[in-house]
């Protein structure tokens, strides 16, 4: 017998007698050897494997419902970035390869997307009245200091004629309206007639799906320049997603009944 082919043969018998020290799955095979997969060229798969995605709660809903059962799981992100569904989890004792499930990405509603990109910069005068412009019929109102609803027109018009005054003072204020520039000057921007809102209010969803809320942004007019800048700040917003964190959830609940619903996420540590 040819020296290689003994050497074969001697290979072969250190891998059998190596089997029964292999951890449970595993298997040993000689180099070059490949392992095939005849599952493809079935008529049907030997196992449901599906990743869905939707932005639409009821959608979420409607593909879940009738395939998650007591061996699925649904993860809730607290920022509800994703809601996701893992039909084939498992238990404890008995997992499963979690690699079918429906997943819902939370997208925020076009008006809230609005009100929260202009929070993320400063706003000339004509970009702060194209906000209210735009979304003013659509849950967008304006609020002076005191709470009272100033009219989106009157608003509007307030906005465009706001002027930056300096004038003398001996006492330094730092305010939603004015700032000092020094403890001899003060710098102060007011609008016509008063009305010059101090907030926005948005009453809308916040994410699609989802009902409408309130949603405020405090006003703080910004007189470094001689041209005013205007900065927008969003008022309790991580109260507000943990709301409706809580509404997802118990919607899901609801909806689901039997499966395990956790806050938070999950992904395989294989």
């Amino acid at each position: 017998m040819e020296a290689k082919a003994i050497e074969a043969l001697l290979n072969a018998g250190a891998n059998l007698a190596q089997l029964d020290r292999l951890p449970p799955g595993a298997v040993s095979l000689p180099q070059l050897w490949q392992v095939i997969g005849t599952e493809k060229f079935q008529a049907a798969p030997l196992r449901h494997r599906r990743t869905f995605t939707t932005t639409r709660l009821d959608d979420f809903m409607a593909y879940s419902k009738p395939r998650v059962g007591s061996q699925s799981a649904i993860f809730i992100a607290p920022d509800l970035s994703k809601v996701v569904a893992i039909i084939n989890h498992g238990s404890q004792s008995k997992p499963d390869w979690g690699d079918d499930t429906a997943a819902l990405e939370m997208k925020h509603s076009p008006a809230f997307r609005a009100l929260q990109a202009a929070t993320h910069r400063e706003l000339s005068q004509q970009q702060l009245i194209d906000l209210l412009e735009d979304w003013g019929a659509d849950g967008l109102s304006a609020l002076g200091d005191d709470a009272v609803p100033i009219p989106i027109p009157r608003a509007i018009a307030a906005v465009r004629r706001v002027k930056i005054e300096a004038k003398a003072a001996t006492t330094v204020e730092q305010g939603t309206m004015r700032a000092a520039r020094s403890s001899m000057e003060e710098i102060e921007a007011t609008g016509a007639d008063d009305a010059l809102p101090a907030l926005l209010r948005l009453w809308a969803p916040m994410f699609e799906s989802t009902d409408p809320r309130i949603v405020n942004a405090r006003i703080s007019v910004l007189t470094g320049s001689d041209k005013p800048r205007f900065a927008l700040r969003l008022l309790q917003l991580d109260a507000i997603q943990q709301e409706i964190a809580r509404e997802v959830e118990a919607a899901v609940r609801q909806e689901l009944a039997g499966v395990d619903v956790f806050v938070g996420s999950s992904s395989f540590a294989g």
